[in-house]
């Protein structure tokens, strides 16, 4: 989003441009933009062709020499700047739009130059990434994204302004979307004209190795099937600074933050109820829209703007389309997508993907740091988007806890030697080489991956490549930099590249350079060497297949080539069933790892009772119990490797009802598998009642019997019941006969079958009519009321229970 202020604390220039972005968790995000072609009014009418450059932490207008423009709040005029105090303020030379691209051609000298404003300070970064505004109250958000996913988008115009939507623009912003646009992009290493198609759709498809099927749909539309804008209650003049010529604007942080919130409020509320009921809008069911984008009319506004291109969370209201929340969306400028330069598809991609989950990559302090610069759409979008890293894909384009959005894999090089990969943007082998963090020894692995140049010949190219101009005629963007091997440093502990280096956060992912130069790649010829950590690296031979691999020696310079050390240990098994022996293993990486044998001990049991033969792990409980694993001299320093691994023990309910006679005499429950039998406890019954609920604790995984008896009742036996992990309430099986569990009454003299035999044994003369204490056969007492009568002789015979045998059920 545009540049906030502070209002106290810091130093003039942080409060005018030191963004104050958010007063909450969620950050706002954009991309950063250069030389976007703006057209400025004077308030005698005259316009001035010009320039906005900038991100979220600062953007400004400027002329083609990058002179800064500024509006006197005095007199309302567009003026050149000057810095008074660290401060940019008007100098009173009113820009007269003469001259080529807006240049004034009686200003001799450079102003301002942006690098001499440049710098966040470390307390204003840390407000905007710790400050604390609300998140979603009862949703937690999650950011793995596949399958298709549905974007809204929204097209909003002011409440001063005519539409701008027909259907020739419909139609543009349906394929920058949807269909693809095709354009012309001068690449900047050859000058040749190529022709590109691409679109929204299309790039995060190709990104995601075509997991992500991102389709997006356009609210409200006319009776012609074409969007049209959604008119906001406000004027434009309401969204943009206070001035002498413009007393709408807003005039504080705060109030800016509630207009844009309010606006897009509003917006939804008017747009919803276009969209039709059944659209699924949450792939992921996380309660939450997936993606929402808003197209607003017109131009990026310099300097503080609230119309800039962003992406932000809607938190100053509940709103909701279907039942979905609407939190994360993307706010993009008409003009910034489209313009004289061509069809800006970047822009969308680079916010999308912070709808993803995606983080800036670029330095927000200091533009002429740049850790990554074209390698990556989320350090730097270009007309055409360029493809992330394959550890940014990894990290953060998640399919599921296991899986991304990287096709092919990661071969860990823990030893000097020969390795080829494949173009890491759509290969299916190994896309990258990772030198592991235990090489390197502070905390960061190192990644190669090999970008290619489709439209190249040749066998040979050795190119370490980056490209970290900023400041570039927007005409030579291109989509992906020069063929070659892409080096970067990654660390799984840094969340992004926002947090400086200077204030010893340090970045996510830097591209490793082996030169100063920062503006022009670099071309070497056979080899290319790299220290890292006061370890050396050399890279050789690089050789393209024709395969269209890539070939190159990795040499590890002062490392004992004898020794490999132990990376990490996979594999291990994070669950196990109680009373159940399992074998502790683990996969040691790298595979060629010196030390490999694990040695395993109980670091803590809990309440599993847990103990170890050996690597025989025995747990008599359910519960959490910590392992230890230990490879002896497992480090590159003669220490061991240590690792810690918490276990879940699990063990199954199962529970259910039984419904029969005589509620004095108890029914026996047990499942039996083998040699292991688990007894059910039973609940008290209800006065009168003929149910009994059960349940047996302590269950692992396996296949059961459960047997079913009652004095005076015939048996039930459930054969095959699958126990794994989880439990198992029988009464809401589908199985009416399982789901209550009925024991025929009557069998008197337990030989299995109600017959005719129990009804002799019932009604002969020492049992019927009888007293309870004096008679032989008290099972013939079968409804449990102490006396050998009629009833008993009814329970019987009756069709429920008579001529039956015992029963059995297959589960």
């Amino acid at each position: 989003m545009g540049n906030r202020k502070y209002s106290v604390g810091l130093p003039l220039f942080l409060i005018y441009i030191a963004i104050l972005l958010l007063a909450f968790n969620v950050g706002v995000k954009a991309a950063p933009q250069s030389f976007l072609p703006v057209v400025l009014t004077q308030p005698d009418g005259t316009e001035i062709q010009c320039f906005a450059s900038g991100d979220e932490f600062l953007n400004y207008y400027h002329d083609a020499d990058e002179n800064l423009i500024i509006k006197n709040p005095d007199t309302g005029y567009y003026t050149y700047v000057k810095i008074t105090e660290n401060t940019p303020v008007s100098n009173n030379v009113i820009v007269s739009g003469k001259g080529e691209n807006g240049k004034n051609n009686q200003i001799e000298t450079n102003y301002a130059k942006i690098e001499d404003l440049r710098g966040i300070t470390r307390d204003s970064a840390d407000y905007r990434l710790k400050s604390n505004a609300p998140s979603p109250a009862v949703l937690t958000e999650t950011t793995v994204f596949a399958g298709n996913i549905n974007n809204i988008v929204i097209f909003i115009r002011f409440s001063d302004e005519a539409e701008f939507i027909n259907a020739d623009n419909f139609n543009k912003m349906n394929n920058v979307f949807n269909n693809g646009v095709s354009q012309t992009v001068h690449k900047l290493d050859t000058g040749n004209a190529l022709q590109y198609n691409s679109s929204v759709k299309g790039y995060l498809s190709a990104i995601s190795n075509h997991v992500i099927n991102l389709s997006s749909s356009f609210y409200p539309s006319n009776i012609n099937n074409i969007a049209v804008s959604v008119k906001a209650d406000n004027p434009r003049s309401y969204y943009l600074e206070w001035s002498l010529n413009n007393p709408n604007g807003y005039i504080s942080d705060t109030q800016s933050y509630e207009r844009e919130q309010q606006l897009i409020a509003e917006i939804l509320k008017k747009a919803r109820t276009s969209i039709p009921a059944g659209f699924n809008i949450d792939s992921n069911n996380d309660g939450l829209a997936d993606s929402v984008t808003f197209v607003i009319s017109g131009q990026s506004e310099g300097w503080s703007g609230i119309l800039w291109p962003h992406q932000w969370s809607l938190y100053y209201e509940d709103v909701y389309i279907n039942n979905k929340r609407v939190y994360d969306f993307s706010f993009i400028m008409y003009d910034s997508i489209i313009n004289n330069y061509g069809t800006y598809i970047g822009t969308i991609c680079h916010e999308t993907l912070h709808v993803f989950g995606f983080p800036d990559l670029y330095d927000y302090s200091d533009q002429k740091n740049i850790p990554v610069g074209r390698y990556d759409v989320m350090a730097n979008q270009t007309q055409i988007p360029m493809h992330p890293t394959v550890y940014t894909k990894n990290r953060w384009g998640l399919i599921n806890n296991e899986t991304s959005w990287v096709m092919g894999q990661v071969s860990d090089a823990a030893y000097s030697g020969a390795y080829n990969i494949c173009d890491s943007t759509g290969s299916s082998g190994y896309v990258a080489i990772r030198i592991p963090r235990a090489i390197t020894g502070n905390g960061k692995d190192i990644y190669i991956e090999y970008r290619r140049d489709v439209n190249k010949t040749g066998d040979k190219y050795s190119l370490v490549n980056y490209r970290t101009a900023f400041y570039e005629n927007i005409a030579y963007y291109i989509g992906m930099p020069k063929e070659g091997l892409l080096i970067y440093a990654a660390d799984d502990s840094k969340e992004g590249n926002y947090n400086n280096e200077y204030w010893g956060y340090g970045y996510a992912v830097e591209v490793l350079r082996t030169t100063d130069i920062k503006t022009q790649p670099l071309a070497i010829t056979e080899n290319v060497s790299f220290t890292y950590n006061n370890k050396s690296f050399l890279i050789t031979d690089i050789m393209r297949n024709a395969d269209g691999t890539v070939t190159f020696n990795l040499e590890f310079d002062g490392l004992d080539p004898l020794f490999v050390p132990v990376v990490e240990i996979e594999g291990v098994p994070e669950t196990i069933a109680v009373r159940t022996p399992v074998e502790l293993s683990g996969a040691v990486k790298p595979v060629l790892a010196t030390k490999r044998t694990i040695v395993w001990s109980v670091k803590d049991p809990g309440t599993t009772g847990a103990t170890l033969n050996g690597n025989i792990l025995y747990a008599d409980a359910a519960g959490n119990v910590t392992v230890t694993a230990r490879i002896i001299g497992g480090q590159a320093d003669g220490s061991d490797f240590v690792r810690d691994f918490v276990i879940t023990v699990r063990s199954a309910v199962i529970s259910g009802r039984v419904a029969c006679y005589n509620p004095l005499i108890e029914p026996i429950i047990t499942i039996t598998n083998g040699d292991d039998i688990y007894t059910a406890i039973c609940e008290p019954p209800a006065e009168s009642s003929l149910l009994r609920e059960f349940t047996i604790t302590g269950v692992p995984d396996g296949i059961y019997d459960m047997v079913i008896a009652k004095t005076g009742h015939l048996g039930v036996t459930i054969k095959g019941i699958v126990v794994s992990g989880s439990d198992i309430d029988l009464t809401q099986h589908g199985n009416a006969s399982i789901s209550l569990i009925e024991l025929p009454a009557g069998d008197v003299n337990s030989d299995g079958c109600i017959d005719l035999q129990d009804v002799i044994l019932l009604t002969s003369s020492n049992t019927f009519s009888r007293s309870y204490e004096t008679a032989i056969n008290r099972t013939a007492d079968i409804n449990g009321d102490r006396c050998f009568d009629l009833q008993d002789l009814i329970i019987i015979t009756s069709l429920k229970n008579y001529n039956k045998n015992n029963i059995v059920i297959i589960y």
